[in-house]
């Protein structure tokens, strides 16, 4: 959730939603998450989808205890579980953090080394009094200005991923993100109101009854807006009506000081990856606390510290999670989760060295 110049309620009144609610984790088909899939999609996708999962489990490579890793002997076994793990296509779908954010698919295609992450939308517009406000065109141009926000931040993401696993050392993902807007298997939908309907833009990743995490936007969010950071504080200010449209940065001042960022991307962000924010507010700021969701955020950080290495801050910056429209290293977390999750392999950002296969003649 980013927050604008809208007026907040009082202090100690939570706000209506707040991202990172508790909520049923999506990634197993149990008894409980497949009844409802049942009704939505019939009996048939739900038998094909579990008996899929059934054999995936069974094929995942798992080393035997037993056998000296740096021997021949689990030499050869690597080999063995190698070629048979390339025989197949892994998945995972509706996948969400152990944060219990995020809704998205991943397929790994162990022949092409190439892992695609499959993220679809829908667009809802509220229904307002006055059904001209609605008109064909201006659905359409609110749809292109969401689509535009989106891709030029999550649909350029790249990177590669490498297995850690002994003698899979060479084993890559890399990485492709594809976004789509499809109203009838949404991961996300977005609700789109007129000015003054709906006075935040926010994401909700508490599921709704369709599985599908929700973002709740104003039509005069729908473009990017403007903050500039003040040098001493480091604190952010909305100024974009100051700056107008196109955004002039004032005579004199650093560029370097001003962001921009596209808010459905940000929002975007929570509800399909499964990111927290990382921008930094007012700490005596009650409702900033509320909306920051701390908890969440230090989840991610202890993952991104236990996956890659690094501990991420909050800070107000170019980052799109922040205040800006740049997709970093750490927002690849959810990606290289759920790449471990569909295969059982551990992966890293660092390639590994490759092992010497071991001398078997005598």
């Amino acid at each position: 959730m980013i927050r604008y110049h809208h007026t907040p309620p009082p202090l100690g009144v939570a706000p209506p939603r707040q991202i990172g609610l508790p909520r049923v984790p999506g990634t197993a088909l149990t008894r409980a998450t497949a009844l409802p899939l049942q009704r939505d999609v019939g009996n048939r996708k739900v038998t094909t989808a579990v008996l899929q999962r059934a054999a995936q489990d069974s094929a995942r490579p798992v080393p035997d205890p037993t056998v000296d890793q740096d021997s021949a002997e689990g030499y050869f076994a690597a080999q063995d579980a190698i070629r048979a793990f390339q025989q197949q296509l892994w998945t995972v779908r509706n996948y969400q953090l152990p944060t219990g954010w995020g809704n998205f698919d991943l397929t790994y295609c162990p022949v092409s080394q190439q892992v695609r992450v499959d993220i679809r939308y829908a667009v809802t517009f509220a229904d307002p009094a006055d059904p001209s406000v609605w008109a064909d065109h201006l659905k359409a141009a609110a749809r292109a200005e969401i689509e535009r926000s989106i891709q030029q931040v999550w649909g350029r993401v790249v990177g590669t991923f490498w297995c850690q696993q002994p003698w899979w050392e060479h084993l890559r993902a890399e990485l492709k993100v594809r976004i789509v807007e499809d109203d009838a298997t949404p991961h996300c939908r977005i609700t789109v109101y007129q000015d003054g309907r709906n006075s935040e833009a926010y994401a909700v990743s508490q599921r709704n009854r369709a599985n599908e995490t929700e973002i709740h936007i104003s039509v005069g969010d729908l473009a990017d807006r403007q903050f500039r950071i003040d040098p001493q504080t480091r604190t952010a200010k909305d100024v974009t009506s100051e700056l107008g449209f196109p955004p002039r940065i004032p005579e004199g001042a650093d560029p370097e000081d001003y962001l921009t960022c596209p808010v459905v991307a940000h929002e975007f962000g929570h509800a399909g990856p499964g990111l927290p924010d990382v921008y930094r507010g007012r700490e005596d700021d009650g409702w900033m606390r509320a909306w920051h969701n701390q908890a969440s955020f230090d989840d991610f950080q202890q993952l991104v510290q236990q996956e890659m290495g690094r501990k991420p801050e909050r800070r107000n910056d170019r980052r799109v999670m922040s205040h800006g429209n740049v997709a970093t290293l750490d927002d690849l977390l959810p990606f290289l989760l759920a790449l471990q999750e569909a295969t059982g392999l551990d992966w890293g950002e660092r390639k590994q060295p490759a092992r010497e296969a071991p001398v078997c003649l005598p």
